[in-house]
């Protein structure tokens, strides 16, 4: 709904039992401005059991990605996270899309999400900094073993079908 109604130039997500950095959207923002990206994505602190679960990062590194190996990078690597927590979009992405989220799936819906936003990117570029402050919640969808879950075979099928279309070039790294 929020897509929906949204007005701001750029746009962002938090879960509700996450939070930001106090520059969290500055320094994705600034991102974006110094390298004239269409996203710019960082990386997450992970709390398990209220400890941090996954090392900090010491030096900073920044990578641009343009065109085509956005996508590249996305699928053989899952280089930019699956979350659409950890990103700054450019509004103008969003034009066009209407399902944006789909609604009848409930788990892996932000990584088919992230796939067509990608796609239309110029440019993303990618930081190693960590301002998204992400918790494993024992009761979140991510952690119970449901139907539910079935929901990411219903996500990569669509991915791979969308993928084999609009990059064909990438279709065995596709089916991996």
């Amino acid at each position: 709904f929020g897509l929906k109604i949204a007005l701001g130039r750029y746009i962002t997500f938090v879960d509700p039992d996450d939070y930001l950095d106090n520059d969290a959207i500055e320094t994705l923002y600034e991102l974006i401005i110094k390298y004239d990206s269409d996203i710019a994505c960082y990386r997450m602190r992970v709390y398990k059991n209220e400890e941090i679960n996954n090392n900090l990062l010491e030096d900073i590194n920044i990578k641009l990605y343009k065109g085509k190996e956005i996508i590249r990078n996305q699928v053989l690597f899952g280089k930019f996270l699956h979350s659409s927590c950890n990103k700054l979009y450019s509004r103008n992405l969003f034009d066009g899309i209407n399902d944006r989220f789909n609604e009848d799936i409930k788990y892996a819906e932000d990584a088919l999400f992230n796939i067509c936003i990608m796609s239309k990117a110029k440019k993303l570029v990618d930081s190693n900094v960590q301002k998204y402050n992400y918790f494993i919640n024992k009761e979140s969808t991510v952690n119970n073993i449901n139907i539910k879950r079935l929901d990411i075979l219903k996500a990569q099928r669509i991915m791979v079908d969308f993928l084999n279309i609009e990059y064909g070039e990438y279709v065995e790294e596709i089916k991996k």
